[in-house]
């Protein structure tokens, strides 16, 4: 199957992107060497006004003839075509004129349309344009059942591939293409795809969904605008949805299939465009709770479901088994006002009661340190051991104090961190407990309530970046990223939780990484083991930065040349699998 990147188009037609992008990496020596913070500032405003000069639609929606020639002239095996079906309510007739010419003008003819209209206010005009199409079928729901009626456009058709599109979208020439290409070259059962939201034909924001999770998606629906799935898929459903209401039934169909698929696919291209009606979310209808609890039922699992402040997302408490000991690993040296302030932070604030503290000391020289280790010792869940290192090893430290746990779970934690949620080990221990989940990480703020931590993702340089870094705790973020549990390439060592097993089958922390990318590293030997990372936001605390180790200031510690060493180790471990990472920070 010949591959087709159409997104390379839009790098020739903004050539400028290629000297500006120049001009950005010399800012970005210039600030790694801590010149002025006016700096920073210009290319924040540089890339913005790059950013707002490539948002619009025509830049992404542009293919060369090339392109469109290898796409028309590509035969699928065995002549597979994709059923289009799309549900319209009250829809303008200009906007599905708009959605119509999409799939119209697709680059494969491989398609049929079935248009579902509850209403019946399409204009005549329009209507007699569709019907002279003979791949496109309208249905009117005044007297039919949704489910039945629905059911009989699948069951009916022909086609190996069925798929849903939101009224409000239009698609990219390529999408048709493109999901033919992926159902085929890697038999997937269950297709979606990253998005653009745009307004007045410019682009306002884009949605590159997260890896699939039914821990995301129990908590908000984000797969409503395109879904594709294969038929057999949809027919091994024996308990078919009797909804009547459209986003309901669509809603509890896409749980089902998502519970039989195999193989989910998000196609990392930007295929579904959704216009914003006043860049709200107002589109997003709550889920209805009866859907979440026979989802629950089907699968075993027991679950609370929480309402929150924004309406349309739940949050997923799952029952807690056992309560097992957790053993918090804290590495220490010195700067006891903020080891002081952690400790009582924990000891304070934590609800869940089955825990231990392990401080690993570190080459401290302050005998006020050693006074509040004496002062500790009338906790019977507190002990200090003393690590062998006469210098700074991370890993080592970490592997360390290992030995020293009883836990069936640990809690990496650095000395500078504040938590803030009083339930938040539950709130890590409920996914941790789940055989699927290896790793999970936290939601952490600066102190002046930005967020610090919040998932962490790879660039196109194969390096790690933090996931809205800087933006208030307040914030929902892009596509409510900050307020649901989601999959992550990797977290931060300064709080996450991994079992004690899974700690031991990679081996722990590798001590060729001393000061950084050690908890990166751990992440991925987890996921190369199959496990999953996840993030959560309800496990919050402050994190100080490191500034007791002074991660945060590596250069001016001369440290520069031991993190690039390291960086450069961890790229040649880990690239090759990189290359092949589905989250990335993604740029048009």
């Amino acid at each position: 199957m010949y591959y087709v990147d159409y997104n390379k188009s839009l790098k020739y037609k903004l050539f400028h992107i290629k000297y500006l992008s120049i001009f950005f990496k010399v800012i970005n020596y210039l600030l790694e060497y801590d010149f002025l913070s006016i700096i920073n500032k210009i290319n924040i405003i540089l890339k913005k006004l790059l950013y707002i000069r490539s948002m619009y639609l025509y830049n992404v929606l542009y293919l060369t003839n090339y392109e469109k020639n290898i796409q028309k002239n590509t035969m699928f095996l065995n002549n597979v075509n994709l059923s289009i079906i799309i549900f319209t309510d009250n829809i303008n007739n200009c906007q599905f004129k708009k959605l119509i010419m999409s799939i119209i003008n697709q680059t494969s003819n491989n398609w049929e349309l079935h248009i579902v209209d509850k209403n019946y206010n399409t204009s005549e005009r329009l209507k007699y344009n569709i019907s002279k199409n003979i791949n496109i079928h309208y249905y009117n729901i005044i007297n039919n059942n949704i489910s039945d009626l629905i059911n009989n456009i699948i069951i009916n058709t022909n086609n190996n591939y069925i798929g849903f599109l939101n009224q409000h979208c239009f698609l990219h020439p390529s999408a048709v293409f493109e999901i033919l290409n992926v159902f085929i070259t890697e038999n997937s059962d269950l297709i979606y795809s990253n998005e653009i939201f745009y307004c007045n034909n410019k682009i306002i924001n884009l949605s590159y969904n997260i890896e699939f999770s039914f821990d995301s998606l129990r908590s908000f629906n984000y797969i409503n605008n395109l879904l594709f799935f294969k038929k057999n898929l949809y027919i091994n459903i024996t308990n078919k949805s009797n909804y009547t209401n459209y986003n309901e039934w669509y809603y509890d169909l896409l749980l089902k299939l998502a519970e039989k698929a195999q193989i989910i696919k998000n196609i990392s291209k930007l295929l579904c465009f959704i216009k914003e009606i006043n860049n709200t979310g107002s589109r997003y209808l709550a889920i209805n709770n009866d859907i979440l609890s026979d989802h629950f039922s089907r699968l075993k699992i027991n679950a609370n479901i929480k309402e929150t402040s924004i309406s349309y997302i739940k949050k997923i408490e799952y029952e807690i088994i056992n309560k097992p000991l957790i053993s918090i690993l804290i590495p220490t040296m010195d700067h006891i006002e903020y080891l002081e302030k952690c400790i009582l932070s924990i000891l304070n604030k934590t609800t869940y009661k089955n825990y231990e503290i392990v401080l690993i000391e570190n080459n401290s020289k302050n005998e006020y340190t050693f006074n509040y280790y004496k002062s500790l010792e009338k906790y019977k869940n507190i002990k200090v051991i003393f690590s062998k290192y006469n210098h700074f090893n991370f890993s080592a430290i970490i592997n360390f104090g290992f030995k020293y746990t009883s836990g069936e779970y640990i809690i990496l934690l650095n000395n500078d961190i504040e938590i803030i949620t009083t339930n938040w080990i539950q709130e890590m221990l409920m996914f941790a407990q789940n055989g699927s989940i290896g790793i999970v990480g936290a939601k952490l703020y600066y102190s002046d309530n930005t967020i610090q931590h919040a998932g962490i993702y790879f660039n196109k340089e194969y390096m790690p970046v933090h996931n809205h870094r800087y933006f208030h705790k307040n914030k929902t973020g892009n596509y409510y990223e900050l307020v649901i549990p989601r999959y992550v390439s990797a977290v931060t060592g300064a709080c996450l939780m991994i079992s004690s097993s899974a700690f031991k089958e990679v081996n722990g922390l590798d001590e060729q990484f001393e000061i950084g990318f050690n908890d990166i590293d751990l992440c991925m030997k987890i996921k190369e083991r199959g496990y999953s990372i996840i993030w959560t936001p309800y496990a919050e605390a402050y994190h100080y930065e490191s500034k007791s180790l002074g991660y945060s200031d590596i250069k001016k510690n001369n440290k520069y040349n031991k993190y690039i060493y390291e960086s450069n180790i961890f790229l040649k471990k880990w690239k090759s699998r990189i290359i092949n990472e589905k989250m990335w920070i993604n740029n048009i």
